[in-house]
């Protein structure tokens, strides 16, 4: 009857449609042997693209970037805004070798899509590797903020800055320019951990107040200031969570 056969099928993330969905990873393996070129033209690495897809979606807003360090291959990767939409970025040999590396901003809740290739069509086996950082992780890159109600923020991602204050968690930061001379209140209300909250009157300033729970806007582990503010100053405000 014959001898025994092998069969093979392409991966399942071959085409954008099927996009397998990546988070913060390293040295992930992967192969392109077996996949095909699914006809999307990027703008480097020549012309031909026998590529698997991914997709991130950004946890809040910062910087997101991919690398196939120690990959067997001459690689290539593209980034897209959508499946048949807009290359957002695209890199050859921008790691070490004939690797690829990229890095691009992301908005919090948007999707990226990352295809995984070869030059000018090679394939081979790979290594993928992503980082996130948040892009106002440390009070020199805090984002201005106004006056706002609910404002969705996520500390998940961030790290511990070095500013001395009554936080010892992972933190991110914001910038109030008071528009005239009154009390501002802060508060992180409705949050879905133990918060902590500070405010200073600079970077590596001083600290003016700081709220662990039960301050005067929530109750229970959520944390709220308030504080009197002068017209044309800057508060620089340290969102965390306890320990």
């Amino acid at each position: 009857y014959g001898s025994d056969q092998t069969f093979t099928t392409p991966p399942i993330n071959d085409v954008c449609a099927n996009a397998e969905v990546i988070g913060v990873v390293t040295d992930q393996a992967y192969s392109t042997s077996l996949a095909s070129d699914e006809g999307v033209t990027v703008s480097c690495g020549g012309v031909g693209m026998v590529d698997i897809w991914y997709v991130y979606t950004a946890v809040a807003d910062g910087n997101f970037t991919i690398d196939t360090e120690g990959s067997s291959y001459d690689t290539r990767i593209a980034v897209w805004d959508a499946c048949g939409g807009t290359e957002i970025a695209c890199d050859d040999d921008g790691g070490s070798g004939t690797t690829s590396m990229l890095s691009i901003s992301v908005v919090n809740g948007s999707s990226y899509y990352i295809q995984v290739g070869g030059y000018y069509g090679g394939s081979g086996s790979g290594d993928i590797t992503t980082a996130f950082s948040v892009s106002n992780d440390d009070c020199a890159n805090a984002e201005t903020i106004d006056i706002v109600t609910d404002q969705p923020f996520n500390t998940t991602q961030a790290t511990q800055s070095g500013e001395t204050s009554c936080l010892t968690s992972p933190d991110i930061w914001y910038v109030y320019t008071a528009p005239a001379t009154g009390t501002l209140l802060i508060d992180l209300c409705g949050s879905s951990y133990d918060t902590k909250l500070a405010l200073f009157d600079g970077c590596g300033g001083t600290q003016l107040a700081c709220n662990d729970d039960s301050g005067p806007a929530c109750s229970g582990l959520q944390s709220s200031i308030s504080y009197g503010v002068s017209s044309g100053s800057s508060y620089y405000i340290q969102v965390g969570g306890n320990f």
